[in-house]
């Protein structure tokens, strides 16, 4: 009888190799692997299709927190969705560009921008990301007071419902006798709907720190100093602005970071609508991604960074390695999601590279998962998630041809 092959029986796949010839692929690995995922166990199961769930004009910019709220625009309106009722949507905002947006959680808001227009969600109603700062001064002149003759510095903001305020511009100063008071008038109220006063701020004779004096109520355009109080509140974030606009957010150590073309704007601590002009770090390419671990954070551009440190003033900014990332395709993920050897536990984010998809974690920690095996197409955006369902936890990047209108995985 012929004597025929030994049979090779393969029943567990490790992924896609198309790194290799086809006749030289390694043993357990696929050449192609269209519509279909690989479980924990090397087994292959045909992946599930999907459902349109609604309709629009020009939908895009869709994002979801993971629990219970979702956002997308379309034609120019910013809709909220309920994940688990998604035929329901609210209308919120409109009047957006046709911009890609991007959103950020932090406590009980989502903040939003797209490098033009920017926001802050509580629920379904969305305000302003920051109150502007009074373009103009109140007109200042002397009258009969308790005050010392001196030189005072006076300025306005603006102050909101909820106790937000606004930036104040440059004092203007008077010069009055003893027994004086100052008055101030032609006080301009915020146009912002969520305004509801303007704070004054005086100095103490001959000073140059603003004091918290009083609170003008909207519609009232008049105010007088006929002297300084015992306990007074020195004058803070007198030259912040609100948000300058990004194309990336996200928050590290009590800041929210903003990227925007080769800038890396950083705002107040713990005062995410107060943002300063000299409040960024600057790269010599476009950012593509921010992600934030435990002690740092990576910033990719045509290059990997880390800036390793707790704040702006305290980094100490590292290049890692020489990947040029697709924007938009970092996605945080638990620490216990991928485990392998020898890397440290914590805060881990996963990106496209045109040298395969990286993970990054705390410790400056760079590990490159599919060097080896897959090649990837250069791209210069994309859209990414962190899938975890059925037993199976799968990163899925799309990612967008620069030199074509077209889309690939």
């Amino acid at each position: 009888m012929p004597n025929h092959p030994p049979v090779v029986t393969l029943d567990s796949w490790r992924g896609l190799n198309n790194k290799h010839p086809e006749e030289r692929i390694p043993e357990n690995f696929l050449a192609e692997a269209t519509n279909v995922d690989v479980d924990a166990g090397g087994a292959l199961r045909m992946r599930k299709g999907y459902t349109q769930v609604l309709s629009g004009t020009n939908c895009h910019s869709l994002w979801g927190d993971g629990y219970d709220q979702a956002f997308y625009v379309d034609d120019g309106t910013l809709y909220r969705i309920d994940p688990n009722n998604t035929a329901v949507k609210t209308e919120l905002t409109t009047g957006l560009s046709s911009d890609r947006m991007s959103y950020h959680h932090v406590g009980s808001s989502v903040y939003y921008s797209n490098g033009i227009d920017s926001g802050v969600i509580s629920g379904d109603t969305v305000r302003e990301w920051g109150i502007r700062q009074p373009t103009l001064q109140p007109i200042l002149f002397a009258g009969n007071g308790l005050l010392t003759a001196g030189t005072y510095n006076v300025t306005i903001r603006y102050q909101a419902i909820d106790g937000r305020v606004s930036g104040a511009a440059v004092s203007t100063d008077i010069t009055v006798g003893d027994n004086a008071s100052i008055n101030l008038s032609g006080m301009v109220h915020s146009s912002d709907p969520t305004v509801s006063g303007i704070q004054v701020f005086v100095s103490t004779p001959n000073g140059e720190t603003m004091y918290y004096h009083g609170t003008v109520p909207v519609g009232i355009s008049t105010y007088s100093i006929q002297g300084l109080h015992g306990a007074m509140v020195p004058l803070d974030y007198q030259f912040n602005f609100p948000c300058p606009g990004g194309e990336l957010i996200n928050d590290f150590n009590g800041r929210l970071y903003l990227a925007r073309d080769n800038v890396l704007w950083y705002s107040e601590p713990h005062a995410f609508d107060m943002w300063r002009h000299d409040g960024f770090i600057e790269f010599e390419d476009e950012i593509t991604n921010i992600m934030p671990v435990d002690d740092g954070i990576f910033v990719t551009t045509d290059k990997l960074y880390f800036l390793e440190g707790n704040g702006p003033d305290l980094f100490r900014p590292r290049e890692r390695e020489p990947y040029r990332a697709a924007k938009y395709t970092g996605v945080e993920i638990v620490g216990g999601d991928v485990v392998l050897e020898n890397i440290p536990t914590g805060l881990k984010w996963l990106f496209t590279s045109d040298k395969g998809v990286v993970m990054v974690g705390t410790g400056g920690m760079v590990f490159n998962l599919t060097e080896k095996t897959c090649m990837i197409d250069r791209a210069e955006s994309g859209a990414a998630i962190f899938r975890s369902k059925d037993g199976i936890n799968q990163y899925v990047s799309l990612l967008k041809d620069p030199e074509a209108d077209r889309l690939h995985f």
